[in-house]
């Protein structure tokens, strides 16, 4: 009878690690988005804001950031000229131009993590921006 029931026992103890043995291995742990947006990754906004930008200096939108999918910023009433370089400031005649009213994501494959400065290239703009991760 205790063999009956000793058998019966690692039988059942077996049976739960084989369970949790496969569960482990076909069960895939969620993959984080680190470095640019990959297909099928969720990114959920970090941070977002809301700012003036003038037309006699630089605005810094965004700090150096390591862990950022992508950025996004909406212009409003004007367009502006941006960098995304820490050695470059963007004029009113020099940057990537982003035209009045648009909103546009960049990549950070693309554009990278860095500083980001945006330049209202020929009135004060409202730029509202966010960062991905």
């Amino acid at each position: 009878m205790k063999t009956k029931h000793f058998i019966g026992i690692a039988g059942g103890i077996i049976l739960v690690a084989i369970l949790m043995l496969t569960s482990a291995l076909f069960s895939k742990a969620p993959e984080i988005s680190v470095g640019s947006a990959v297909d099928g990754v969720n990114a959920v906004a970090f941070t977002t804001a809301s700012s003036s930008v003038g037309i006699y200096t630089a605005s810094t939108l965004f700090a150096s950031s390591t862990t950022c999918t992508s950025r996004v910023i909406s212009t409003n009433q004007g367009a502006i000229n941006l960098s995304f370089d820490p050695n470059f400031t963007p004029t009113a005649t020099a940057g990537y131009a982003q035209p009045a009213s648009t909103t546009v994501a960049y990549d950070s494959g693309i554009y990278g993590c860095g500083i980001t400065k945006a330049y209202a290239i020929i009135a004060t703009s409202t730029v509202t921006y966010g960062e991905f991760r």
